[in-house]
């Protein structure tokens, strides 16, 4: 029985290598995919940070400008405003030369 004890003893340790080879190949596939899950968080953190950052400068330009056309509504709004008082005073004015006219007429 010795030729089978020793192929026994060989079987054993060749069962034993194959375990250990496949524990040393499942560690390093759990420690790749640990290493890349961080790697995927951290892009994502940083895709977040530069999305919240873009969105941030969006958002500023977006009121910049409309406080910009605001201000320019509300500046033709005046001049258009100043502009109909002048026009109203002149159209005034004529309204009580045409009736002074108009009386100096009927006063001869």
């Amino acid at each position: 029985m010795g030729i089978f004890d020793d192929l026994t003893k060989k079987a054993g340790d060749l069962v034993d290598s194959v375990k250990d080879e496949a524990k040393k190949l499942k560690d390093e596939v759990v420690t790749k995919a640990e290493e890349l899950k961080d790697k995927a968080v951290d892009k994502g953190q940083e895709l977040k940070e530069g999305a919240n950052s873009k969105t941030q400068e969006m958002k500023e330009a977006a009121e910049k400008k409309a406080q910009e056309v605001k201000e320019a509504a509300e500046k033709k709004a005046q001049e258009i405003k100043e502009g109909a008082e002048g026009k109203a005073a002149e159209l005034k004015d004529k309204v009580v030369g045409g009736a002074d006219d108009l009386l100096n007429k009927f006063k001869k």
